[in-house]
């Protein structure tokens, strides 16, 4: 027997939780315990999503490795997401798409954080490996390898 869990609205909210072989047995003998209901949705459990430090780390190696040079605004800034799509370090952690009105593409503000959050990274927890993640991007692109190296070594990772 699986568990699945449904939410349904008549006047309040409320979740249920329903044993079944199936979906949709368990979505059967939802609706049929619940005549009045004639819409409801399926809750899905949600999973811990958080990156470890390890899997920060291998993630910024991989993207600043394969980059080869450093994410530049036209002035030679470094930026989080340059206009020609290049990533920094900790930008790298964010897709594209994710950088809309309010995220910086030049520094970890309010909204950048909060969607690092929603990706994964908890800055309060990881804030001291990324920033220096950061720095080995901003010293340059002539030895990421070995800055990155002692990044791990810092941290007790993996190089």
């Amino acid at each position: 027997m699986r568990k699945f869990t449904f939410e349904y609205d008549v006047k309040v909210t409320e979740t249920v939780t329903v044993e079944a072989k199936t979906f949709t047995e368990a979505a059967n003998k939802f609706m049929s315990d619940r005549p009045e209901v004639n819409a409801f949705r399926r809750v899905r459990p949600k999973r811990n999503r958080e990156l470890s430090a390890q899997q920060i780390y291998n993630k910024v190696k991989k993207h600043l490795l394969k980059q080869g040079v450093q994410s530049l605004s036209p002035s030679g800034s470094c930026m989080m997401l340059s206009p020609t799509g290049l990533r920094c370090a900790v930008g790298c952690l964010l897709p594209p798409s994710d950088y809309t009105s309010g995220v910086s593409r030049y520094a970890m503000n309010k909204p950048f954080l909060t969607k690092l959050k929603r990706r994964g990274v908890d800055y309060t927890k990881h804030g001291k490996l990324l920033s220096q993640l950061t720095i080995a991007h901003d010293s340059g692109s002539s030895d990421w390898a070995s800055a990155l190296q002692r990044v791990a070594i810092a941290n007790g990772l993996q190089p």
